[in-house]
């Protein structure tokens, strides 16, 4: 299948930065806080609820945003399905080498020949992807 956000680009843990207000109205950004100080994969957005599911068109915009950062395809997946890989990633972000590899242990994913922490995060993105796609 195809997946992703249909560009060329293979987006990486490092490419991929926090996400940026610029594009955002004032509503959108709202819509937004950081839930670290400030590290990347740390945005949550405020209008959803326990599900995952959009709650307005703003959290709706905030929910596409992120999935533009990750790399998560929103319209394949749908919006509970997106959120839940989308939060996933900014989980795996925060992780050191070792949580990473105890987290593809935990899915049965060999992790010899990875060296990078964004080697670990596109491996269990891709498995977690596969997992939801419907």
């Amino acid at each position: 299948p195809v997946v992703g956000n249909g560009s060329s680009h293979a987006a990486s843990a490092e490419d991929a930065g926090p996400c940026d207000d610029a594009g955002l109205d004032e509503e959108e950004a709202d819509d937004y806080s950081r839930d670290d100080g400030g590290s990347a994969g740390s945005w949550t957005s405020r209008g959803f609820d326990a599900a995952g599911i959009g709650s307005s068109a703003s959290s709706l915009a905030a929910l596409r945003e992120r999935c533009r950062e990750f790399d998560v395809p929103l319209d394949i997946l749908g919006e509970s399905k997106a959120f839940t890989l989308v939060e996933a990633c900014s989980s795996w972000r925060k992780m050191n080498l070792k949580e990473l590899r105890a987290a593809c242990a935990l899915e049965d994913l060999p992790t010899a020949d990875l060296i990078e922490k964004s080697e670990f995060v596109g491996r269990l993105k891709r498995v977690r992807l596969w997992q939801l796609l419907p």
